[in-house]
């Protein structure tokens, strides 16, 4: 079976589209106004300060009462699911912190348990 041709019509208007695109210029402006602003801030280059969502919860999770998902929920913005799933993902597999929960009345109650350090652990022993 022989394949049709493409018409020199369609190949002529690749070839215009092409030369009318911008070879990363726009990208290029937006990457050295990102770090302009970052500079100006104080932040990095990707915006991530010290109020991050991510921040706020590890913040939260390593205070000695610990927090709720309720309470996370608030301060994120975040949906029941997106907290849970923050928690298994972020905290427990990517950052490989022990993570801990207890019912409780008003609910459980989630913190970030205290690993001993290897030399508090030789210590001890």
């Amino acid at each position: 079976m022989i394949k049709p041709a493409i018409s020199p019509r369609h190949s002529a208007k690749r070839k215009s589209k092409l030369k009318h695109r911008k070879s990363g210029d726009r990208f290029a402006r937006k990457a050295s106004f990102r770090t302009a602003s970052a500079r100006s801030t104080g932040t990095s280059a990707k915006g991530h300060g010290s109020k991050t969502k991510k921040s706020q919860v590890l913040a939260m999770l390593c205070s000695s009462s610990g927090t709720t998902i309720d309470a996370m929920m608030q301060v994120t913005g975040w949906q029941q699911h997106s907290v849970r799933g923050f928690l298994a993902a972020v905290i427990r597999k990517k950052l490989n912190l022990d993570l801990r929960s207890e019912p409780t009345d008003k609910g459980r109650i989630y913190r970030i348990h205290q690993r001993a350090s290897a030399a508090n652990a030789k210590a001890a022993a």
